[in-house]
């Protein structure tokens, strides 16, 4: 199995989990691909950007004892390969989504370059059939009942 990221919940905001540096304390995981008992194994340095402010944060390591395949252990606060916080980007995906004003609006509200947004919301329009189908599977899966949406980020600029 190759490295994946692993997200935990983590209840620290942006600037506590900055301050507690590399004494963040994260859960321990099992092996997404083997189950296996996993052992804290360094980590590395990444950005984030949050309110049009940029801070370094710590990313602890994980590596399975048994299958020795180490796993980035990133805060519910991060999405994997992107520069800002999950907030910002579900804000302006939300912000785009019930108003007329557009992309650039929305984006200047969060001190966030427009053409970052916009390729958010490009993206998302283009993967949100795709998610939409995911999450009535899981519903139907939990015993709940299909929910059907429009989807008005289609028809974004």
């Amino acid at each position: 199995m190759p490295p994946v990221s692993i997200v935990w919940p983590c209840s620290l905001s942006v600037d506590e989990y900055v301050a507690a540096g590399r004494h963040v304390e994260v859960p321990r995981p099992n092996c997404p691909g083997c189950l296996g008992l996993m052992i804290f194994w360094s980590g590395y340095r990444r950005h984030v950007r949050e309110g049009g402010r940029c801070s370094q944060i710590w990313v602890p390591r994980a590596r399975c004892a048994a299958c020795s395949v180490s796993h980035a252990l990133l805060p519910a606060f991060i999405v994997n390969n992107r520069l800002d916080v999950a907030e910002s980007i579900g804000a302006v995906l939300d912000e785009v989504s019930e108003s007329s004003a557009g992309v650039r609006p929305a984006a200047e509200q969060l001190g966030i370059p427009h053409t970052t947004a916009r390729g958010w919301v490009r993206r998302f329009a283009e993967r949100s059939a795709g998610l939409a189908v995911a999450f009535a599977a899981l519903a139907i899966d939990l015993g709940g009942e299909v929910v059907t949406l429009s989807t008005p980020l289609l028809d974004a600029k």
